[in-house]
């Protein structure tokens, strides 16, 4: 949720006094991929494989409990929503409410025939996006055991019918690709092309010459870290 948690129960639909806008769920901690960074990877003693019941969802994304909800976003840190053993209710309920939609998934191990069905229960004011690090050959470098035939099969149902999105994290072994794939998004109908500079490098990804592995060319990487690194430097000089 933006912002934080849910507010107290005296006021519903508000968070410390203001209207509560935007709700961000993670609604499973399912996935099938192996990203080596993703917190089910990195730390897998924390992981409990579950979904959020239905009834709960049902009952609690409602007009009436968030009556300024603008849309509700499907994104996680242990999973992807598109792996809820009812995911297709979720939506035509969150729909149902008339509410908006944005999901981010990585699209893979779902056939044509679910993406089908979810592209006639979604429509143009929501949001999707697909999360593509690279081309066929280095997309799976970084999301491990991704199906680039079933990404594609995702948007080619979705296009047309919702605002799809490539999200593109930049790294090492992709950044070369970063024109090729914007040109390619264009082919594939994408509405937009969207490029992440990622701050997550070094710490404990370094390898024995001092240098994260997947670490991009500075241009590629978020200022976040930049700024982060400069005001170390600073607290050092003033020791």
């Amino acid at each position: 949720m933006d912002g934080g948690g849910v507010g107290d129960p005296g006021s519903t639909g508000r968070l410390l006094g203001a209207p509560i806008r935007n709700l961000h769920l993670e609604i499973t901690s399912r996935c099938t991929l192996a990203c080596p960074r993703c917190q089910r990877n990195a730390n897998p003693e924390e992981l409990e494989v579950n979904d959020v019941p239905l009834p709960v969802l049902r009952s609690t994304l409602t007009r009436a409990n968030f009556p300024d909800i603008e849309f509700v976003n499907f994104a996680g840190n242990y999973g992807d929503a598109i792996y809820h053993r009812h995911f297709h209710a979720v939506i035509r309920h969150v729909k149902s409410e008339g509410l908006k939609i944005r999901l981010e998934t990585n699209g893979s191990y779902r056939n044509r025939a679910w993406w089908d069905e979810t592209a006639s229960i979604l429509d143009r004011r929501d949001r999707v996006a697909l999360s593509i690090d690279g081309l066929e050959d280095t997309n799976q470098v970084y999301r491990v055991k991704s199906r680039w035939r079933d990404i594609m099969g995702a948007a080619e149902a979705l296009r047309g019918h919702v605002t799809l999105i490539w999200k593109f994290i930049v790294f090492r072994h992709n950044q070369h690709q970063i024109e090729e794939a914007t040109a390619r998004a264009r082919e594939l109908g994408f509405d937009e092309f969207r490029l992440i500079r990622s701050h997550r490098y070094d710490g404990r990804w370094r390898g024995p010459d001092g240098i994260d592995p997947m670490k991009p060319d500075d241009e590629w990487v978020s200022d976040r870290q930049r700024v982060a690194a400069r005001v170390l430097e600073i607290i050092r000089e003033r020791g």
